[in-house]
């Protein structure tokens, strides 16, 4: 009986390691995108706040990965529809959010749209 329970904890073991390892590295390979309306370029990487993409278009173009975090520049306007492609995880989920400030960024999709958040899956 010492043996299976012995077995089971090793086991245990294995799994909570593979978890962990996985998690680790689902970030490791996360990507943050920044986007600023006022200063940003699309012809940036789009990967530092001293380096941001410019509009809804660039990162609508650009396919997020679990663990990838899409910054908005606090107080700035964006004009359209934000409607990212990608799938994250339950370990590492898409993450759309504010940087630099308080004021939350706005998006005016100018009545064109229905909505001005979009998420379409991929996978």
């Amino acid at each position: 009986m010492e043996h299976i329970f012995r077995y089971y904890l090793r086991m245990k073991t294995l799994k909570t390691t593979f978890f962990l390892l996985f998690a680790i590295g689902q970030s490791l390979l996360a990507t943050n995108y920044y986007l600023d309306a006022t200063t940003g370029k699309d012809k940036n990487n789009g990967t530092t706040a001293k380096k941001p993409w410019q509009t809804l278009f660039k990162a609508n173009a650009t396919e997020l990965k679990p663990g990838d975090t899409l910054f908005l520049k606090s107080g700035t306007v964006y004009s359209g529809q934000l409607a990212t492609v990608g799938s994250g995880s339950a370990l590492a989920p898409i993450v759309i959010t504010t940087y630099g400030g308080l004021v939350k960024p706005r998006i005016d999709a100018h009545g064109m749209f229905q909505t001005t958040l979009l998420m379409r899956i991929k996978g």
